[in-house]
């Protein structure tokens, strides 16, 4: 295997270089450049034809393609975050970077999320997040099932990490051992935690049929919901302390 960072770091500073490129060259032919990205470039295509557009930027060793054409767009401002109503070349919704793609994440998280961000690219932002502060109600109550507080990892051998008593995974997994189930290093293990106020916070194995006397910890799940709506709700001047009662408060000044 060869390696050789300086050709790296050149591929990338050209690719750069010419997004860069790209873009001034949109500015100053008037159109409005929305957001960039690596090797792509989001441009307001309204009255424009997006198809020809690309064509023309192709040049200087740039290959531009239409990748796909989004009806609606929403980023709060992070790189590589954002959500999109996809029109072309088929019409779904599609999300980036957000909780919805991450493996740790549960199942009412990723429904709170994907219902305020559906909700907010309909031009909705304050009906998503009283959405959210339902659904953060509901599981303080208690009225979330096991099954949508589950978390999934893929987890290695203890002896692969520098502070494997750290690791929810790896308590999990090593309880899963103790009390007779089959896990081989570098699966995937799910959980339940039950109490985030200690160090390590408490975890235990979920293993569907055999959890129905667990009590996970309501107030770690709701709290990781609200985080993970925080910075998208401040953009529409809510915050945490609104998302959690439902009540959007008057700024002071």
């Amino acid at each position: 295997r060869f390696t050789d960072r300086d050709i790296g770091g050149s591929v990338t500073a050209f690719a750069r270089q010419g997004i860069r490129n790209v873009q001034k060259t949109l500015n100053d032919s008037g159109q409005r450049v929305i957001y960039g990205d690596t090797d792509s470039v989001f441009v307001d295509v309204a009255g424009t034809n997006a198809f020809s557009l690309a064509k023309e930027l192709s040049k200087d060793g740039m290959e531009m393609e239409v990748e796909k054409i989004l009806e609606t767009f929403f980023t709060h401002g992070a790189k590589k975050r954002y959500a999109a109503n996809i029109k072309w070349p088929k019409e779904e919704f599609y999300v980036m970077g957000y909780e919805l793609r991450r493996g740790d994440s549960f199942e009412i998280q990723r429904k709170a999320l994907k219902g305020a961000l559906t909700l907010i690219l309909e031009d909705k932002p304050d009906k998503a997040f009283r959405l959210v502060s339902g659904i953060v109600k509901d599981i303080k109550e208690g009225r979330a099932s096991l099954k949508e507080l589950v978390i999934t990892k893929s987890v290695k051998d203890a002896k692969d990490y520098v502070r494997p008593q750290s690791m929810a995974g790896v308590q999990a997994s090593q309880k899963l051992l103790a009390r007779g189930y089959a896990w081989i290093p570098n699966s995937k293990v799910s959980w339940i935690v039950t109490n985030s106020k200690v160090t390590p916070m408490e975890v235990e194995p979920y293993v569907e049929d055999f959890c129905e006397d667990m009590v996970p910890d309501w107030y770690y799940y709701a709290g990781r919901v609200v985080k993970t709506l925080s910075d998208i709700a401040t953009v529409f001047g809510w915050d945490d302390i609104g998302l959690s009662s439902g009540t959007k408060q008057r700024k002071l000044f």
